[in-house]
Protein backbone atom coordinates (compact mmCIF):
# COMPACT_ATOMS: atom_id res chain seq x y z
CA UNK A 1 0.00 0.00 0.00
CA UNK A 2 3.14 2.41 0.78
CA UNK A 3 4.38 2.18 -2.66
CA UNK A 4 1.01 2.58 -4.47
CA UNK A 5 0.32 5.72 -2.19
CA UNK A 6 3.69 6.85 -2.97
CA UNK A 7 3.29 6.44 -6.72
CA UNK A 8 -0.39 7.88 -7.00
CA UNK A 9 0.44 10.98 -4.97
CA UNK A 10 3.62 12.40 -6.24
CA UNK A 11 2.09 11.65 -10.16
CA UNK A 12 -1.53 13.57 -9.46
CA UNK A 13 -0.15 15.88 -6.62
CA UNK A 14 2.03 18.83 -5.72
CA UNK A 15 4.82 18.35 -3.25
CA UNK A 16 3.24 21.00 -0.70
CA UNK A 17 -0.01 18.46 -1.31
CA UNK A 18 2.11 15.37 -0.58
CA UNK A 19 2.99 16.59 2.51
CA UNK A 20 -0.24 17.76 3.78
CA UNK A 21 -2.07 14.18 2.37
CA UNK A 22 1.23 12.40 4.48
CA UNK A 23 0.07 14.33 7.16
CA UNK A 24 -3.31 13.81 6.98
CA UNK A 25 -2.50 10.23 6.81
CA UNK A 26 -0.51 9.63 9.85
CA UNK A 27 -2.85 11.43 11.97
CA UNK A 28 -5.79 9.91 10.53
CA UNK A 29 -3.90 6.21 11.55
CA UNK A 30 -3.19 7.26 14.90
CA UNK A 31 -6.84 8.34 15.79
CA UNK A 32 -8.36 5.01 14.03
CA UNK A 33 -5.25 2.93 15.83
CA UNK A 34 -6.35 4.67 19.24
CA UNK A 35 -9.93 3.95 18.67
CA UNK A 36 -9.33 0.50 17.94
CA UNK A 37 -6.96 0.23 21.29
CA UNK A 38 -9.36 1.38 23.38
CA UNK A 39 -12.68 -0.49 21.94
CA UNK A 40 -11.55 -2.18 19.03
CA UNK A 41 -9.45 -4.73 20.02
CA UNK A 42 -11.16 -5.99 22.92
CA UNK A 43 -14.47 -6.58 21.05
CA UNK A 44 -12.84 -8.26 18.76
CA UNK A 45 -11.06 -10.94 20.84
CA UNK A 46 -14.44 -11.29 22.56
CA UNK A 47 -16.75 -11.71 19.52
CA UNK A 48 -14.20 -13.38 17.23
CA UNK A 49 -11.63 -14.85 19.65
CA UNK A 50 -7.92 -15.21 19.16
CA UNK A 51 -8.54 -16.75 15.54
CA UNK A 52 -10.78 -14.29 14.35
CA UNK A 53 -8.45 -11.56 15.67
CA UNK A 54 -5.61 -13.37 13.91
CA UNK A 55 -7.78 -13.28 10.26
CA UNK A 56 -8.82 -9.54 11.29
CA UNK A 57 -5.90 -7.85 9.74
CA UNK A 58 -5.60 -10.03 6.34
CA UNK A 59 -9.67 -9.79 5.72
CA UNK A 60 -9.30 -6.11 6.05
CA UNK A 61 -6.37 -5.32 3.67
CA UNK A 62 -7.86 -7.87 1.15
CA UNK A 63 -11.28 -5.83 0.97
CA UNK A 64 -8.82 -2.83 0.73
CA UNK A 65 -6.81 -4.20 -2.01
CA UNK A 66 -10.11 -5.53 -3.94
CA UNK A 67 -11.16 -2.09 -3.64
CA UNK A 68 -8.24 -0.09 -4.85
CA UNK A 69 -8.29 -3.03 -7.51
CA UNK A 70 -11.70 -1.99 -8.69
CA UNK A 71 -10.92 2.00 -8.47
CA UNK A 72 -7.75 2.69 -8.68
CA UNK A 73 -7.19 6.72 -7.19
CA UNK A 74 -5.71 8.57 -4.54
CA UNK A 75 -8.42 8.45 -2.30
CA UNK A 76 -8.55 4.03 -2.32
CA UNK A 77 -4.80 4.08 -1.84
CA UNK A 78 -5.19 6.07 0.76
CA UNK A 79 -7.73 4.06 2.71
CA UNK A 80 -5.42 1.26 1.85
CA UNK A 81 -2.82 3.30 3.43
CA UNK A 82 -4.75 4.48 6.19
CA UNK A 83 -5.98 0.85 7.34
CA UNK A 84 -2.82 -0.90 7.08
CA UNK A 85 -1.26 1.54 9.32
CA UNK A 86 -4.10 1.45 11.66
CA UNK A 87 -4.20 -2.21 12.07
CA UNK A 88 -0.32 -2.43 12.41
CA UNK A 89 -0.49 -0.06 15.14
CA UNK A 90 -3.62 -1.73 16.81
CA UNK A 91 -5.05 -4.79 16.67
CA UNK A 92 -1.81 -6.63 14.64
CA UNK A 93 0.65 -5.82 17.75
CA UNK A 94 -2.67 -6.57 20.42
CA UNK A 95 -2.29 -10.37 18.49
CA UNK A 96 1.39 -10.32 18.39
CA UNK A 97 1.33 -9.77 22.45
CA UNK A 98 -1.28 -12.29 22.92
CA UNK A 99 0.52 -14.87 21.02
CA UNK A 100 3.53 -14.75 22.77
CA UNK A 101 2.09 -15.64 26.58
CA UNK A 102 1.72 -19.27 25.64
CA UNK A 103 5.28 -19.32 24.65
CA UNK A 104 7.74 -19.75 27.81
CA UNK A 105 9.81 -17.04 28.56
CA UNK A 106 13.22 -19.05 27.60
CA UNK A 107 11.93 -19.82 24.18
CA UNK A 108 10.25 -16.02 23.85
CA UNK A 109 13.45 -14.35 24.86
CA UNK A 110 15.48 -16.38 21.87
CA UNK A 111 12.87 -16.60 19.31
CA UNK A 112 11.09 -13.00 19.72
CA UNK A 113 13.83 -10.72 18.15
CA UNK A 114 14.16 -13.43 14.72
CA UNK A 115 10.54 -13.61 14.74
CA UNK A 116 9.16 -10.15 15.10
CA UNK A 117 12.53 -9.05 13.16
CA UNK A 118 11.30 -11.58 10.18
CA UNK A 119 7.92 -11.41 10.31
CA UNK A 120 7.12 -7.78 11.05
Amino acid sequence: FEYQFNVLVAATSSEDEMVALTGYLYAGAGVVATVVNLVGSRACLSVLGMQGAILATPGCLLAVSVAIFTSLSVSTTFAGRLVDLSLRWSINNTVRSVLWIAVPNSQATAAKPWVEGTVK
